[in-house]
């Protein structure tokens, strides 16, 4: 009996013991549920670096949970002098989207050069969105700089203004769309030929084994296919002429190119076309 005792007991403590080991998963107690308006950021902003456009400011789009009244929310901001960073952000009562809007003067840029924008919400913001956003702008090369009267000498044989640009940091200038949509030429100014004459060197196009520079110009005739020129930069044939004395555009100066119109099976010819500065900015 008193080995039967013994055996119960040892049963029974073994089973309080195994009891006593369960581990209890820890009771769920939920955070505190946000309050207040819940302004933020939304996920899909554009982020990394972007090309400026320069047609339109830059719009940062902000949103919110609580829709029911006007609100504005203050942003503090760090940029370059250059963009005008607006320091609230004003909610509609009932809107969910607000957008802040950046302007800027794009005089005061270096061209080829990023720009970060640092925006943070200042007031009514949410732990479970982004209160803060970093944008970098890459601002182009290319600018505006004037405007050109081009006469084409070989294909159209009329006159047109094109737009004239100017890259700083390639010290390069191109005419935009001079055969069509997309179809840019670029060119740089060479050497002085005293009198105010300077030599044309080419800024794209292929070098040729002849010496000349094949331009594509993105014309297409109806039975030969692809027009494309060859540029002949001896400054015989092609120079500019009017020019500064330190070899720079005003109004009046002129460029005169040599160019052969070609296709796949042979040569239209020799032409000439002029450009000349029509207005500077």
């Amino acid at each position: 009996m008193k080995i039967r005792n013994l055996i119960y007991a040892v049963l029974l403590s073994a089973l309080c013991l195994a009891t006593s080991c369960v581990q209890h998963a820890p009771e769920y107690v939920p955070g505190e549920a946000p309050t207040g308006t819940q302004v933020f950021f939304p996920s899909d902003v554009q982020i990394g670096t972007i090309t400026l456009d320069e047609t339109k400011p830059v719009i940062v789009p902000v949103t919110r949970v609580n829709t029911s009244n006007a609100l504005t929310v203050n942003i503090i901001s760090s940029a370059d002098p250059a963009f005008n960073v607006p320091s609230t952000v004003e909610f509609a009562a009932g809107a969910k989207d607000a957008t802040i809007v950046i302007n800027y003067d794009a005089k005061k840029f270096v061209r080829g050069d990023n720009y970060t924008i640092s925006l943070t919400l200042g007031n009514e913001t949410t732990p479970y969105g982004a209160s803060t956003y970093d944008i970098t702008l890459y601002v182009n090369p290319w600018g505006t700089i004037g405007t050109v009267s081009y006469t084409d000498g070989g294909w159209y044989e009329e006159t047109y203004t094109v737009e004239l640009q100017y890259s700083a940091p390639d010290d390069k200038y191109r005419l935009i769309d001079l055969w069509g949509t997309g179809v840019n030429w670029d060119f740089k100014i060479g050497v002085s030929l005293g009198d105010g004459f300077y030599s044309v060197l080419p800024g794209s196009g292929i070098k040729l084994s002849n010496g000349y520079y094949r331009t594509n110009t993105g014309l297409v005739h109806p039975s030969y296919g692809a027009v494309f020129t060859y540029d002949d930069h001896d400054p015989e044939y092609t120079y500019f002429s009017n020019m500064t004395n330190d070899g720079k555009f005003k109004v009046g100066s002129k460029m005169t190119i040599d160019r052969q119109w070609r296709v796949s099976a042979g040569s239209f010819g020799w032409y000439t076309d002029t450009m000349v500065i029509t207005s500077l900015e």
